[in-house]
């Protein structure tokens, strides 16, 4: 059989294994959020207007933040700073032991330093 890391479970993939063990009702809060968030199954999509590429990201000016969790599966650290290096003056942000759902894990963690980026930048 051949592994396919979708059928994973979402709080597999989405959490972080440090968050998964030690917060058993958090788990459980986000599994009921995630099923919800379902709805009728059928992933319903916006078509994008334009082709959003790195040069019109770089050519937009605009402050970039890029976070990822330390133990994400979707996009690890790696992913981020290879995004980060198609963006000069881009900010990144490793949240240690977090997976997917950084402002899920770690929400003052991640309000502080989005925050603090927000307010460096107005």
């Amino acid at each position: 059989m051949r592994y396919r890391p979708y059928d994973l479970p979402p709080e597999f993939k989405e959490l972080g294994p440090s968050y998964r063990w030690a917060h058993p009702k958090g788990v459980k809060e986000w599994i009921k959020m995630e099923q919800k968030s379902r709805g009728d199954e059928i992933r319903h999509g916006q078509k994008a207007k334009s082709n959003i590429t790195w040069e019109k990201i770089r050519d937009a000016n605009i402050p970039i933040f890029f976070i990822a969790g330390g133990a994400d599966l979707y996009q690890p650290p790696s992913m981020m700073r290879a995004a980060a290096r198609e963006i000069p003056h881009s900010n990144t942000l490793v949240i240690p032991e977090a997976g997917h759902a950084v402002q899920w894990e770690q929400p003052e963690l991640f309000n502080h330093s989005v925050l603090k980026f927000l307010n460096k930048h107005r």
